[in-house]
């Protein structure tokens, strides 16, 4: 049965149709001028000195453990609960290994465990998420440590507000609205990790034998333009979010909700309401379901079970938190269904 309000909705505007059909009839599928012109705005738009490309965020985590040069089976800090496993799983197939930190309620990002010791410092993987920046990022206590921030889920906000993390990741899949069909980002203002990071994503004028593997991780021409026609319309779909996660958050506010709200500067990619507790929660979603309203649990664990009593902020959000349909194409009706079904509720 498909939702009334649905969880998420997919929008074509007319700057990403031209931008593809330019690639399409100029023969530029796989390579062509839209790439470079892309990473050109990218390094703009975050203010750092190089940018590359990859086929997509996963790609773009995998891509950069593996540039570190990193010795084999280090351990990596990432967070025990997020939205998806792309974090963990580059961890594992770069061959290392996950070391899980507790979330800090905030932000619900990375909680801040001490500063590393030693010349060589600890590598950390932080994702920004629903819209929040990483409290985390401008925390570094060893210079040494390496931090990757995974903003797949901030890129409107980390426009704004500028990060000091040594390698900036981002996603290009169209549920994180600055759509390339699919695709990823590094960006970066170190050098020498990006000469390597070029040789690391392609091999494409490779000649002989190299004693470190290459990949085929590059964007495509095709996708690089669908983005660019996206970033033409970014400052649309930033106020579309902006204006109606304030109708929602009257909305929920005016029924008791605890709503996740922004810093100034952030701009939301996700409604995430906090109950008091989880039979609340689960009250909640089922009756908002039952309405054909698409809420949602976000965070998921990454860890095994045996591990998760160690980590009683992540338990604590995973349990009490949920989604309400937010998207920059939800329209009045939707949201007045929305309102309905709240004040409706008995839980």
């Amino acid at each position: 049965m498909n939702k009334v309000v649905p969880r998420i909705r997919i929008a074509t505007h007319a700057a990403q149709e031209a931008y593809a059909l330019a690639a399409i009839r100029n023969g530029q599928l796989a390579r062509g001028p839209h790439i470079e012109q892309l990473e050109e705005q990218l390094r703009e738009r975050f203010g750092r000195r190089h940018a590359i490309l990859t086929n997509n965020g996963f790609a773009a985590l995998f891509a950069t453990l593996q540039a570190l040069g990193r010795p084999a089976g280090e351990f990596i800090h990432t967070v025990v609960a997020s939205t998806c496993f792309a974090m963990v799983n580059a961890i594992k197939a770069a061959g290392h290994k996950v070391e899980f930190v507790d979330l800090e309620a905030k932000s619900m990002s990375m909680k801040n465990t001490g500063g590393s010791s030693g010349d060589l410092g600890r590598v950390h993987i932080v994702p920004d998420h629903f819209g929040h920046v990483a409290t985390l990022i401008g925390q570094r206590e060893n210079p040494a440590d390496i931090f990757i921030e995974d903003a797949a889920q901030a890129f409107f906000s980390r426009t704004r507000v500028r990060s000091t993390s040594d390698v900036l990741v981002l996603s290009f899949y169209p549920t994180k609205w600055v759509s390339g069909i699919d695709g990823g980002a590094i960006l970066t203002d170190n050098t020498a990790l990006f000469e390597v990071l070029k040789r690391t994503i392609s091999y494409i004028d490779q000649v002989h034998e190299e004693p470190i593997p290459r990949f085929n991780l590059g964007m495509s021409n095709l996708h690089a333009a669908y983005a660019l026609g996206t970033l033409e319309v970014l400052e649309e779909i930033t106020e579309r979010l902006q204006e109606r996660f304030a109708i929602l958050a009257d909305i929920a506010t005016q029924n008791g909700l605890k709503v996740s709200a922004p810093t100034p500067g952030e701009v939301p990619s996700r409604f995430i309401i906090t109950c008091e507790e989880m039979a609340t929660r689960d009250c909640l979603l089922d009756t908002l379901n039952a309405r054909s309203i698409g809420a949602s649990r976000e965070l998921v664990w990454l860890c095994a079970d045996d591990l998760r009593s160690r980590f009683p902020v992540a338990a604590d959000l995973i349990n009490r938190t949920l989604s309400l349909p937010f998207h920059p194409y939800l329209t009045q009706d939707e949201m007045n269904c929305i309102e309905r079904a709240l004040e409706a509720t008995c839980c």
